[in-house]
């Protein structure tokens, strides 16, 4: 295959989503007699109007808890990339015969979900706090997030929230003046522009 710069190719990929996607597939087990592995890649090859084959979708490692369930998936499908300053950067993924999604649009929708859910998380946390405060006592200045959660958990929230949407670790700063808590957002690293802060002032 000749690679020559400038040139879109499309190439053919196996996409591992092995705990990744669909690692909380919810099911709603319908009465027409199909197996969840039949159920489950019907509504992945037409997800967002994708129209992908059945052979494209292996489901496996099904595990049925009554009225929900989980699937690991392999989806065979293909990539369009084009190269720029001598590296292959993948532009397009196939989702049917002829059709193409940009890879960006899909990452930017998943970030901004998870930027959502992260913030929906830090809200969660940020009302535990005060009701701690309002049944305990302040905050300490030295305290930091890891031991805020121990402090909370399970008495003021229900589910014990380290990780952002990313699995990267909260973190806190208490002040005189009330407490932030901060994820550091799509890119993973603190202190830049996409970082997520949720200000609590007394």
């Amino acid at each position: 295959m000749d690679m020559t710069s400038g040139k879109t190719y499309d190439i053919f990929w196996t996409v591992h989503m092995r705990k990744i996607l669909f690692l909380a597939v919810l099911l709603l087990l319908s009465s027409c007699g199909k197996s969840i592995e039949k159920q489950t890649r019907d509504q992945v090859r037409k997800l967002s109007n994708a129209e992908l084959n059945e052979n494209q979708i292996r489901v496996f490692n099904v595990k049925d808890m009554g009225d929900s369930a989980t699937a690991e998936l392999e989806i065979n499908t293909a990539v369009k990339m084009r190269k720029q300053d001598g590296n292959w950067l993948v532009e397009e993924i196939r989702i049917g015969s002829r059709k193409w999604e940009d890879i960006h649009r899909i990452v930017r929708a998943v970030d901004q979900i998870r930027i959502e859910d992260t913030m929906a998380d830090m809200q969660v946390v940020r009302d535990a706090v005060r009701k701690y405060r309002s049944a305990k006592t302040d905050l300490t200045l030295d305290l930091d997030y890891p031991a805020l959660i121990d402090l909370l958990y399970p008495e003021f929230i229900s589910v014990p929230m380290r990780e952002d949407a990313w699995d990267n670790p909260f973190t806190l700063l208490v002040t005189k003046e009330g407490f932030q808590i901060r994820s550091t957002g799509p890119d993973g690293k603190r202190g830049s522009s996409d970082d997520l802060v949720l200000n609590d002032e007394k």
